[in-house]
């Protein structure tokens, strides 16, 4: 699996940018993009937010810890919904269903 120093390397050339032009969109010297490519340096959270957003791919891809490019849409809702009011029953049950779900559509 990649990791951040490639995914943003691969990223920018896909944009078809230079070190400095890719610099320039984020008001950042080519130095810092060189060392990002290096992996001598990462950039702060704020930085990483704004890169992922530029390149349209979720965080985790761009520091290499998935090899989805976007988190798909059931993931963000899974992740969004609250299980307020729910108890603990409620919630297996709920799991039990995704994954009867998964089963059959992998049929």
């Amino acid at each position: 699996m990649a990791n951040f120093q490639q995914r943003v390397k691969e990223l920018r050339k896909e944009k078809k940018l230079t070190q400095e032009q890719f610099a320039d969109v984020f008001f950042l010297n080519k130095s810092s993009i060189s060392r990002y490519e290096k992996g001598t340096q990462m950039p702060e959270a704020d930085m990483l937010t704004r890169m992922a957003e530029y390149f349209d791919v979720s965080l985790d891809y761009l520091l290499g810890r998935s090899e989805h490019r976007k988190d798909s849409e059931i993931k963000i809702a899974m992740n969004t919904l609250s299980t307020d009011g729910l108890n603990d029953d409620d919630i297996k049950m709920i799991k039990g269903l995704i994954e009867n779900l998964k089963k059959k559509n992998q049929k």
